[in-house]
Parts: structure tokens; C-alpha cells; sequence
């Protein structure tokens, strides 16, 4: 409601004031009457313009009932300023929980505001899963999917190959610029299988068991002494794992009733021939031998081929380790028929050169070779000799 300002009465018209009268306040800067610091006093004498009647026309303090209008507008106000404020408030808390009530979850409590992450750009964490028992191929397939570097590192374990045993940093969040270490799996360790054939069964299975494997011993009729380790499965050599259980057949101490016929095995490469024994049951033994067959070439057997043998039984195998060589003798001073049988005698063949020489005490000496003295040459080795004739 306005409030007109209160005019001067003029000094004709004026009427007397009436003090249960409502005093009329102006709604400009709200000034407040002196009289509400200090008594009232009356003024000595009435001016012209402020007098009525018979008595002077006085202001009432600005206390009293005249007050409580000026009251009752600012608790109105007051009011008013409150349910603007809450309904702002309804309004801002009915947008912000959308996205809560679409998992059916209570909202968290509102965080304290933090700056946006740009479009394009990564967030502040990551999650990295648990993948410890995961196979490599899958775990690398996640990490790769949040965006993490991977290095792998492997270990034998007995765990199957490629599984993931550990993981660095662990399951929780982390920076997505992280790098995560998987260790995984090679699989168990592989142990070589120890040769224990024409061993006791004792010291056999002794040595197996030192080796990380296990044994299964089956007896069999052999003319080995009673006891003896015949043969295995697998053979010496082999790559295994831990525990792979090794049969070894033992000699019974009775005679064989079937015998086995040794094989030819000349010609043959020293690798082929092991393999061949090994698989009848034989036991290959090696020599190297000079020869001129190429070298790892089986130029010998004993027993022949065609004997028959028990099982178990050795065959021994020559085996060339190439031709032999031989050093060649220094001849230079010699004269020609004299170094010509020094050379022929060790094996070498020889071929003649003739060179013009002015010194009569070189006429019909060696003065050069090729290949020179003590080079080492096989048999059959052609030397050249160079021999001084007096021109």
C-alpha cells in the first residue's frame, strides 16, 4: 500500500490533532522522531504555522501504536524472503537427484565441487580389476580396454601356462597413466631325466627322486644281474616336468627267453644309431675314431650286425671324427729325392718346381715349400717343393 508523504496544514484550515490518532509516516529514508531517543518536550511558545484552535498542533513520539505498522512490514518482509529462499532451494534439489533415481540407489551426499574434467580427457582414476588367476590373453584384453600400460614378466610356477600369478599395483584405483606388471605363468620347470640304466634299482630311484621325479618300477626276465636297471621310459635326456613318473624295468636275475638281433648300423649318423638301439633295448656306446668318412659317421660296430643279444646288452659304435692330420716336416735344404721321401712316407704326395739359380750350392736343394713345415695337413695332402737348378 502507498504511503503519501504528509503534507503542512495550513495555518487556517488546521484542526486540532487528535492524539488517538494513527500518526501518518512517510515511506522516505523512515526517519526516526527524536522523541524516541530523548522525553518529549513541548515547544515554549506555538509558531504560527503549527498552531490550531486554542492549543499548539504537537507530533507524537514515533513510539506508541505508531510503530507498529512500521514492525509488521519488515516481519512481513522477513517472511516473505524465507519462502522465496525455500522454494529456490525445492526447485534446485528437484533437478539435481535425476540421475540418482535411475539406479534406484540413494543419492550421495552432494561433494564438495571440483573442476570438470574436459571432453576427450581421461578422469582423475581408474579402476583396475583383480587379475590374479585370470588368463594373460583376458587380463591384457581389460587393461588395454581402460586405457593402462602393461609389462609382463613370467615365472615357472605350478600353475597353468599363462595364468596371472601377481599384479602391480593391485586391484583399487589408480592414476590411468599407471603401469600395470602382470606376472605370469611359464609353467612348470623342466628337469632333465638322468641316464640310471646299469644302475641298482636302489641308486635309481635314489637319483629320480634327487631329480624331482617320480618312478614305477616293472621287473623283467634279462641275463643283467638281479637288480640292475635294463632300461627306462623316458630315455636320458628328455625335458619333463616335476614329478613325471619315469618306469624302469629291472632285471629279475632270469634268463631272457627272447633275444634280439643287432641291427647294421654302419653308414648310419651316430644319432640315428643311438636312437635305434635305445628303441630294441640296447645300450649304445661311442668311440671316435680318425677316418676319412665325414665326421659323426658310424664306420664300426661290435657285436657285428646280425648277432643275436639280450636285452640291455652294449653295442659299441666307432664313429669317425674325420680325417687325421699330420704336420708337415720342414725339407727346405734338403735335396730333392731326400725330402720327396720324407714327405711320401708320412702320407703326403709331392709335386716339383724348378728354379734358376747363380749359387752352385744350391744346384739340386729344396729352397722352398708349400705348405710350409709343421703345418698340420690330412694324408694325401699335395706339398710343393721348390728345388734351385744352376743356370
Amino acid at each position: 500500500m502507498a504511503v503519501r508523504p504528509e503534507e503542512p496544514v495550513p495555518a487556517d484550515t488546521a484542526t486540532p490533532l487528535d492524539p488517538e490518532a494513527d500518526t501518518v509516516v512517510s515511506d522516505v529514508g523512515w526517519p526516526v522522531p527524536e522523541g524516541l531517543e530523548q522525553p518529549y518536550e513541548a515547544p515554549a511558545a506555538a509558531t504560527p504555522s503549527a498552531t490550531h484552535g486554542n492549543g499548539p498542533r504537537q507530533r507524537l513520539p514515533f513510539a506508541d501504536r505508531g510503530a507498529r505498522p512500521v514492525l509488521l512490514g519488515l516481519v512481513l518482509l522477513a517472511l516473505l524472503a524465507g519462502a522465496a529462499l525455500a522454494v529456490a532451494l525445492l526447485s534446485q534439489d528437484d533437478r539435481e537427484p535425476a540421475a540418482a533415481t535411475t539406479t534406484g540407489e540413494p543419492s550421495p551426499l552432494p561433494a564438495a565441487p571440483s573442476p570438470s574434467t574436459p571432453p576427450g580427457s581421461k578422469p582423475a582414476e581408474t579402476e583396475v580389476p583383480d587379475l590374479v588367476g585370470a588368463t594373460y590373453a583376458s587380463a591384457r584384453a581389460e587393461l588395454d580396454r581402460r586405457g593402462f600400460e602393461v609389462r609382463v614378466t613370467r615365472s615357472a610356477s605350478d600353475r597353468p601356462r599363462g595364468e596371472v600369478l601377481e599384479q602391480a599395483p593391485p586391484a583399487g584405483r589408480v592414476s590411468p597413466s599407471s603401469t600395470v606388471v602382470l606376472t605370469v605363468s611359464d609353467g612348470p620347470a623342466q628337469l632333465s631325466v638322468p641316464d640310471v640304466r646299469g644302475r641298482s634299482a636302489r641308486a635309481a630311484g635314489q637319483a629320480l627322486r634327487n631329480a624331482g621325479l617320480a618312478l614305477e618300477v616293472q621287473l623283467v626276465e634279462s641275463g643283467a644281474k638281479k637288480g640292475i636297471v635294463v632300461s627306462q621310459k623316458p630315455v636320458a635326456g628328455a625335458e619333463v616336468g616335476p614329478d613325471t613318473v619315469v618306469t624302469l624295468r629291472i632285471s629279475s636275475g632270469r634268463a631272457a627267453v627272447e633275444t634280439i638281433t643287432a641291427p647294421d648300423l654302419t653308414g648310419m649318423s651316430v644319432t640315428a644309431a643311438r636312437s635305434r638301439l635305445r628303441d630294441l633295448g640296447l645300450h649304445p656306446v661311442v668311440t671316435e675314431v680318425a677316418s676319412d668318412e665325414p665326421a659323426g659317421t658310424v664306420v664300426g660296430q661290435a657285436p657285428a650286425a646280425g648277432r643275436e643279444l639280450r636285452e640291455g646288452a652294449t653295442v659299441r659304435l666307432r664313429v669317425s671324427a674325420g680325417p687325421a692330420t699330420t704336420a708337415v716336416p720342414d725339407v727346405i735344404g734338403l735335396d730333392l729325392d731326400a725330402a720327396r721321401g720324407q714327405l711320401r712316407a708320412l702320407g703326403f704326395k709331392v709335386q716339383v718346381v724348378e728354379q734358376e739359380t747363380l749359387d752352385p750350392d744350391e744346384d739340386g736343394l729344396v729352397v722352398a715349400q708349400d705348405p710350409s713345415g709343421g703345418t698340420d695337413a690330412e694324408a694325401g695332402t699335395t706339398i710343393v717343393l721348390t728345388v734351385a737348378r744352376l743356370g
